[in-house]
């Protein structure tokens, strides 16, 4: 049998968090958890629900995205995760990198973008042991 991925989402924005979840619902892909900022009780939903992928904001409340990639990476270092932003991506892949992220896709995406990142993320995960770019 087949395994679901399993993702979860930080997203702040509601159209956003909505449009990812159908997206995602679409293409088989399992959402397990969706949030609004980066703060203490998100890191707790992802520790507990250890999604395979976090698909995350940078500008968030509470917590930037990229303090929030650094506590995903020491404290589930088996799930992934990608950057979705609106931020420039010169300016803010390699620091998403550092603190743990796989991916980094500018908003706006496409939907074949976001999924093909998704199961992209999924297929490295189930081959390779994980790795911290530094």
């Amino acid at each position: 049998m087949k395994k679901s991925i399993r993702v979860f989402i930080v997203e702040d924005a509601l159209f956003l968090k909505e449009m990812l979840c159908h997206i995602f619902v679409e293409a088989g892909i399992e959402v397990v958890g969706v949030a609004n900022s980066g703060g203490e009780e998100t890191l707790s939903r992802i520790k507990k629900l250890n999604p395979d992928i976090v698909l995350t904001d940078l500008v968030l409340p509470e917590k930037n995205g990229i303090t929030l990639i650094h506590e995903i990476s020491d404290t589930v270092p088996d799930t992934k995760v990608i950057v979705c932003s609106s931020l420039p991506q010169e300016l803010f892949k390699t620091q998403s990198e550092i603190a743990g992220a796989f991916d980094f896709i500018e908003k706006p995406f496409s939907s074949d973008e976001i999924v093909e990142a998704v199961f992209t993320m999924f297929q490295t995960q189930t081959e390779e042991p994980r790795s911290k770019v530094a």
